[in-house]
């Protein structure tokens, strides 16, 4: 919940975001809290999750290191 509460806060302290070319102003956000009930909880996602890690290079540099779930 704390990501969600730091994202709606920056959203409305800025009052605007960008997506693409097109500006939104943001004069509301809204949500339900949802209750999970039990130990396992499957979530449906609109679009692909991506996690990765930055990494530093033994002889200097970063690269990216990028994680796959099933």
């Amino acid at each position: 919940m704390g990501f969600f509460l730091a994202l709606i806060n920056n959203l409305l302290t800025r009052g605007q975001m960008q997506i693409g070319h097109s500006m939104l102003l943001i004069e509301e956000v809204r949500f339900d809290e949802q209750v999970a009930e039990g130990k396992i909880l499957t979530v449906r996602t609109l679009s692909p999750v991506v996690a990765y890690s930055t990494l530093l290079k033994p002889e200097g540099g970063k690269y990216t290191c990028y994680y796959q779930f099933y």
